[in-house]
This record gives C-alpha cells, sequence and structure tokens, in this order.
C-alpha cells in the first residue's frame, strides 16, 4: 500500500545532478529552490535590436574582416608604443582626471563607451548568424550597466565564434582607447 512505501500520489519527479526537477508545462528543468526576484541582479529590458543589428550588418560587416583585424592591432601597437614613451607625461596629464568637475564628463563617456561595447557584441553575433533578442539596463549589486542578449550565440558549433562574440565588446573598447591615446598623444594640452 502507498502508505507502508511512503509513496503518495503526487510523487516527486527524480532531480538532475543540478537538483532541478522537469517542471510540467515546459519538459525543461527548473531550480528546486525558489529562483523568484533577485534584488542584487535586476534586468530591465529597454528594446528588441534585432532589426536595428540586422540593418547595420551590411554597412559594418567590414569590422571582423581581416584587414580590420590588422587595423586593431597597429592602432593597438601604435597606442601602446606611444603610451610607453610618454609615461611620465600620461600619469602627470590624469592626476586631476577623477576631480568633482569632470564627473559628468567622465559619465557621458562611460556610457558611450558601454553603447560602443554592447554594439559591438551584438553586431559580432549577428556576423555569426544569431539574433539579439533584447537590450537594457541591469542593476548588478544596484551598479547599472547595459546589456545585449546574445544568448543565442551559445548554439554555435565553432567555439571560435562564440569567444569572438564574449570578447567583442573588450575588443571594441580597447580599440577606442588606442584612438583616444593615439589622439591624446598628437594634441597640447587641453580638455
Amino acid at each position: 500500500s502507498k502508505l507502508q512505501t511512503g509513496v503518495s500520489d503526487s510523487a516527486e519527479a527524480p532531480k538532475d545532478v543540478a537538483g532541478r526537477r522537469p517542471t510540467a508545462a515546459t519538459g525543461t528543468a527548473r531550480p528546486a529552490a525558489w529562483s523568484g526576484w533577485n534584488p542584487l541582479y535586476v534586468r530591465v529590458p529597454l528594446l528588441h535590436p534585432d532589426r536595428l543589428f540586422q540593418a547595420a550588418l551590411p554597412w559594418l560587416r567590414w569590422v571582423h574582416s581581416r584587414a580590420a583585424c590588422v587595423v586593431w592591432i597597429l592602432a593597438v601597437a601604435a597606442a601602446g608604443w606611444q603610451l610607453a614613451a610618454r609615461w611620465n607625461h600620461f600619469v602627470t596629464a590624469t592626476e586631476g582626471m577623477l576631480a568633482p568637475s569632470n564627473w559628468l564628463w567622465l559619465t557621458v563617456c562611460w556610457a558611450l563607451l558601454k553603447l560602443v561595447h554592447e554594439f559591438v557584441h551584438g553586431l559580432a553575433c549577428k556576423h555569426y548568424g544569431g539574433s539579439v533578442r533584447e537590450a537594457g539596463v541591469m542593476l548588478m549589486f544596484f551598479a547599472p550597466v547595459a546589456y545585449v542578449d546574445v544568448t543565442t550565440c551559445w548554439r554555435f558549433r565553432s567555439k571560435w565564434q562564440r569567444i569572438h562574440i564574449a570578447a567583442a565588446g573588450m575588443i571594441g573598447e580597447l580599440f577606442v582607447a588606442a584612438l583616444a591615446t593615439l589622439v591624446w598623444s598628437s594634441t597640447e594640452p587641453g580638455p
């Protein structure tokens, strides 16, 4: 009888290795513990940019070419060379950069740099045939961070494509930093 074996009509489905049980509606596993809203990690989707990236791709596909890679390497190497040659001047020039009078400019630069970062992630994903489902702002430990959802790249067979998409934002930021360094090294002191 059921009382003797300890099994009831609502017997639980077996758990997988991560402690998840399949749901009745989807058949996919979900965490056994409550996985509701987490105040330390909040996503605020703002738009669905897939069409934007699709429209931009024909104009910007060259960004992922070998020629663009060579230009990137040369720009980063030249910037590194200029920075090393003028290191003392660079340190002196950046002394008051974090002063409160510069916070507005730093915020604007940071926001623009994050837009470039996320745009390059999305463009790389579209370049390899993925889709960009959403973009928005994420509050991670109460700090605002931009994001694009490029999780469709997880299905790509090539690990190099997945690596390129994951690193694309940093590659774009490093290129912007290299250009900024080259402009800084060839101009007079000032803003």
